[in-house]
């Protein structure tokens, strides 16, 4: 219930961030097309077994924005001057619950975000992603990091 709650919260509080305009019409439109998505979201997360708790680390996401900016600027600066490269990362993803399916799609997303690198495959039993990036970077993310290496 409180997931459910707190998933239409979320939802309402982004489809009024996107029409740009607080207006009551506007407040009950966005509540009730929010409604359903919300609900499925939590039932979503109880079938999963999730219990509305991410996995540790989550809060690493917040590099993502800077990630995008960061790497528009590189991409945008080297059109036309280089091909991109395949390189690999470190990434233990972890076992089959639902908590590290969470895990490995943020981090794919978090990672295939930015405009520079996207996720290519994931060797699970290597324990590596295999990442395209537009504009190599001069290091890859700390090894000691690969829970979640954004």
């Amino acid at each position: 219930m409180v997931a459910g709650v707190v998933w239409w919260l979320g939802l309402t509080a982004v489809w009024l961030w996107l029409g740009a305009s607080v207006h009551v019409d506007e407040v009950l439109v966005g509540a009730a097309c929010t409604l359903p998505l919300a609900l499925a979201a939590a039932a979503a997360g109880r079938w999963a077994g999730l219990r509305g708790a991410l996995p540790a680390g989550w809060w690493r996401l917040v590099t993502v924005p800077w990630s995008v900016a960061s790497d528009a600027v590189r991409v945008l600066l080297a059109i036309g001057r280089r091909p991109g490269v395949l390189r690999t990362i470190a990434f233990r993803a972890g076992g089959d619950t639902p908590a590290d399916g969470v895990r490995r799609a943020l981090v794919e997303l978090g990672i295939s975000a930015a405009p520079n690198t996207y996720v290519v495959a994931l060797d699970r039993e290597r324990g590596r992603l295999l990442v395209h990036q537009r504009v190599p970077r001069p290091s890859s993310p700390d090894a000691s990091d690969a829970e979640w290496p954004l």
